[in-house]
């Protein structure tokens, strides 16, 4: 509370003081604490209804990141900015350009510790996917220090008891990798949010899985997957290219060790589906040995980058190579095809083949998983006499 007040002394006509007296000069501003103050600019009374919430105005501190006293000239002043028992004086030259620089190296600090909490947040500040968690703790004499996690996604969700009705509960899923091939997903649910998460660690650590990876960075080949409603196309990226995809993927190909990969979704994008389809195209894949090894012929890569100059990627084990030539037509007809169901462009031309390999209006076009065979493509060409 503020409260100022005025001396009043009163003298005679001889010139000595015949009475003192204080007299206190008040108003609403300075009689009132703050609280008050803030309470007065708020609503007075609460409003029921729909879109009829009252509106609280925050307290707002005037003097936050500023210090009293302090101006552009380095003046000290006893009481502000100053102990009680100096003087009143100006800095020298070089005491203010100390005091301005030390003023702007915490200035920093404070920046750069809001922007490590803006990095451990998550993905967005209103959910709690994509926090960041560290270690787990060590369980049965094995020690998981090169280890991370990730906490894709909370839910509330509740179930009926006859004793007690309905029951709330909190559900989690957390993914758990080292960044060198090794990750294990799992999901539990536990009455708190910190519970379920502990829960949810411990599975994943029991259901970890190993990836291959060509170069340790990326995929050995481009895979077309589906999950249930949602469709999956992961393409194999040069060097440097980077994570483009969604961001739960994005973080799972960090604990993988995944660093240059391309995948399109489409499709659900509940979480669930898109662990499981990313997790069932990462085993789909076959490794350039393992495919030299059941076709028996060298795996040669004829890279754009390199001026289509061929590079012998993996041979057979055994040592012998067929020679005969390779039939892509039995290899293209023994496929699994994905089908999906599309808009129809043109009801003309609107067939089930169209299904597989028609694009969606909104991202690039889904490419078979292997070329075409001469052998079919030569077909419309065919005449008969």
């Amino acid at each position: 509370m503020i409260r100022q007040f005025h001396h009043l002394v009163l003298v005679s006509k001889c010139g000595c003081p015949s009475q003192y007296a204080v007299r206190y000069k008040s108003s609403f501003m300075s009689s009132l604490p703050a609280d008050t103050l803030w309470k007065s600019t708020s609503p007075t009374t609460k409003r029921s209804g729909r879109g009829k919430r009252a509106v609280v105005k925050k307290k707002i501190d005037l003097g936050k990141g500023k210090i009293l006293g302090e101006g552009t000239v380095g003046m000290e002043w006893p009481g502000l900015n100053a102990p009680l028992g100096n003087k009143i004086r100006r800095r020298e030259e070089s005491e203010q350009n100390e005091f301005l620089a030390k003023q702007e190296e915490n200035k920093n600090a404070k920046k750069l510790q809001r922007q490590k909490f803006a990095a451990d947040r998550g993905w967005t500040g209103g959910q709690w996917g994509g926090l960041k968690f560290g270690p787990p703790e060590p369980a049965e004499g094995h020690s998981y220090e090169d280890f991370s996690c990730v906490l894709l996604n909370v839910a509330r969700v509740s179930h009926m008891s006859m004793e007690r009705g309905r029951i709330y509960s909190m559900r989690s899923g957390v993914a758990i990798g080292n960044g060198n091939g090794l990750i294990g997903v799992g999901g539990a649910t536990a009455p708190t949010i910190v519970s379920s998460v502990r829960k949810a660690r411990i599975k994943a650590i029991n259901r970890l899985q190993f990836f291959e990876r060509w170069e340790e960075r990326t995929v050995f080949e481009d895979v077309y997957v589906n999950h249930h409603k949602t469709w999956m196309y992961i393409r194999k990226q040069p060097a440097g290219y980077g994570l483009r995809c969604h961001r739960a993927i994005r973080d799972m190909c960090k604990l993988i060790g995944i660093k240059d990969i391309y995948v399109k979704i489409e499709g659900s994008k509940t979480m669930l589906n898109l662990v499981k389809c990313f997790f069932k195209g990462l085993r789909t894949q076959e490794t350039y040995e393992q495919k030299a090894n059941r076709v028996g012929y060298h795996i040669v890569e004829f890279d754009q980058l390199r001026h289509n100059f061929p590079v012998v990627l993996a041979s057979p084990s055994s040592g012998e190579v067929n020679t005969e030539p390779y039939n892509d037509y039995e290899e293209y007809m023994n496929q699994e095809l994905v089908l999906r169901d599309q808009r129809k462009r043109d009801p003309e031309k609107w067939s089930s083949f169209y299904k597989a390999v028609m694009p969606h209006a909104r991202g690039p076009p889904v490419l078979p998983p292997m070329p075409v065979p001469s052998l079919l493509g030569d077909i419309k060409n065919l005449k008969v006499d």
